[in-house]
């Protein structure tokens, strides 16, 4: 058999499974968990060393940072999303996964974007916060990614969860 016959043949079974769900975020988040022993990142330290971690880390982070940023947004309303605007890295992901669990409509948009076209996206969303890690001010509440990722986890938490993600594609993509 070949080697990758098990991968797909996993991915499958799996995608299976959440056709028989509610087909909420819960539900794929769920999935993540089924998957705790996998590898869910590999990347580069800033030594150029690859470092890798499974789901199961990536899930302890997700509840953790959700509910530092719980704690941030106490006061926020969730009449707009809460837009993400940060580099790649391991965390955003993360990052994504727990504006979802805090009842938030991520507006996930490219961390290249111009301030005055994020302005813009934040004034016709009427988002309520953004998250990045760039240097510019925004007329919303911001919170730096290291804000959440840098503190520790608060107890209690319980996911609030949002079904729905809005992308913000430059248009060029086709």
């Amino acid at each position: 058999m070949y080697p990758e016959y098990n991968k797909v043949n996993s991915f499958i079974k799996e995608a299976e499974s959440l056709l028989k769900t509610e087909r909420k975020m819960k539900d794929i988040f769920a999935s993540l968990i089924r998957n705790s022993k996998n590898r869910a990142a590999e990347f580069y330290n800033d030594r150029g060393k690859i470092k890798h971690y499974n789901y199961k880390k990536l899930i302890k982070n997700c509840y953790d940072f959700a509910s530092v940023l719980n704690d941030i947004l106490s006061n926020q309303s969730h009449d707009g999303p809460i837009v993400l605007k940060a580099a790649n890295s391991p965390h955003w992901i993360e990052i994504f996964w727990s504006i979802l669990m805090c009842g938030y409509k991520p507006l996930l948009i490219d961390a290249r974007t111009p301030k005055d076209n994020v302005i813009n996206l934040i004034n016709q969303s009427k988002a309520v916060a953004i998250i990045s890690d760039d240097m510019y001010r925004y007329p919303i509440k911001k919170v730096f990614v290291d804000d959440i990722t840098e503190e520790k986890a608060l107890p209690g938490f319980t996911p609030n969860w949002e079904n729905e993600v809005i992308f913000c594609s430059s248009g060029t993509t086709g």
